[in-house]
């Protein structure tokens, strides 16, 4: 019982802590989600605009390759989680060597907040977020 009790409370603090302005996984509207994004690692940049019509843009550049890439977007929260943005048709082959063909899927990026500005998860685990800049 004391059990069931602690894992309630911790339940409640993240579910709390999801709201609030720490950072880290954060529920936003569809509405607040329409802007310009972009990533830098090693020697590439992306850039993501999501606009309200549900559309993005993706684009891709590195010495290696570039790209640019049209698609819809959609959005949706995890159980007891963040908002999750899914680019449907996404461009996924920012690592395949010069030449090779274009591969495309989906892409999911759950929505962060930090230091008020949202941010979207490409590889949490190797801390590389699109940075909202507009």
């Amino acid at each position: 019982m004391k059990q069931s009790a602690i894992s309630g409370l911790a339940v409640i603090a993240y579910v709390a802590m999801i709201g609030c302005g720490a950072s880290g996984p954060v529920r936003v509207s569809a509405q607040q989600l329409p802007g310009t994004y972009t990533a830098t690692f090693d020697s590439a940049k992306e850039q993501l605009v999501l606009r309200a019509d549900k559309t993005y843009t993706q684009s891709f550049s590195s010495p290696k390759r570039q790209f640019t890439n049209h698609g819809t977007w959609e959005s949706s929260n995890e159980f007891l989680g963040g908002t999750v943005v899914e680019l449907q048709g996404a461009n996924l082959s920012e690592e395949d060597p010069p030449g090779a063909p274009f591969r495309y899927g989906t892409l999911d990026l759950p929505v962060h907040k930090d230091a008020g500005k949202l941010k979207l998860a490409w590889l949490e685990a190797a801390d590389l977020y699109f940075e909202r800049v507009e």
